[in-house]
């Protein structure tokens, strides 16, 4: 399975900040295991137990994730007639 962290030791210029990416998604999403269990669970899963607050909580971190994504892939392109177009 293609992970984060594979990404991250590919990439030179951004490795501490994809690091970082990967370690905030991997404690939101799957950093506890039940043993004998298969599955895995996160702080955002545990949070979410508490109403109202949990969610607000896990909003911080999980909205900073998204904006750190969007603002890698951020692209323009040349129509050709010479307009641009951002993505």
């Amino acid at each position: 399975m293609l992970s984060i962290s594979w990404l991250a030791s590919r990439v030179s210029d951004d490795d501490s900040e994809l690091a970082k990416l990967d370690r905030l998604s991997t404690m939101l999403d799957s950093r506890y295991r039940i043993p004998g269990k298969p599955f895995r669970f996160g702080l955002d899963s545990l949070l979410g137990l508490i109403p109202g607050v949990g969610d607000l909580a896990s909003l911080g971190p999980s909205a900073y994730l998204i904006y750190r994504a969007s603002a890698g892939c951020k692209q323009t392109y040349d129509w050709p007639d010479g307009r641009e177009y951002r993505a």
